[in-house]
């Protein structure tokens, strides 16, 4: 991972993009010290504001600063027009699994199929505890599919 984050980055390392995705790669890499050099170039970008404290969350949390990482939580719940299940990723961010889980059911139970798929992107991302998710991609291998918890997170 992380030879791959650094040659995105001599390639294409003006891509805010490019930056933030690579930062989030060393980071799966616990490549701490070098994912920090990144941040300012992140937290200086014309990304939206919520994922750059996506980014900041999971540099304090590999920094072992639980703290300050649940305090960019609060900002960005403070953050208008969001929806409740968008908080999906910084919980799994801050290890809080068992939140995670319970927003995503709620879209489950209601059978938001739509909205639960975008989060197969997230390695993190468990599809089993949703059984019509699951229902609808019957045969798909969601079932036999590997969760990778981030090892960045908080209270790893």
């Amino acid at each position: 991972m992380r030879e791959i984050a650094m040659m995105a980055l001599d390639r294409f390392g003006d891509d805010a993009g490019i930056v933030y995705q690579a930062h989030r790669q060393l980071l799966y890499a616990m490549d701490v010290d070098e994912a920090g050099k990144l941040l300012p170039r992140i937290q200086n970008s014309p990304l939206p504001v919520e994922t750059i404290l996506y980014a900041e969350m999971r540099q304090l949390c590999a920094e072992n600063r639980t703290d300050e990482a649940r305090a960019r939580l609060a900002r960005i719940r403070a953050l208008e027009n969001r929806e409740r299940v968008e908080d999906w990723l910084p919980l799994k961010i801050l290890g809080e699994d068992e939140q995670a889980e319970a927003l995503m059911a709620e879209l489950d139970a209601a059978g938001d199929i739509f909205a639960l798929r975008s989060y197969l992107i997230y390695p993190a991302f468990d599809a089993n505890p949703f059984p019509n998710l699951l229902e609808a991609y019957k045969g798909q291998g969601l079932e036999d599919r590997e969760v990778i918890p981030p090892p960045f997170r908080c209270g790893r």
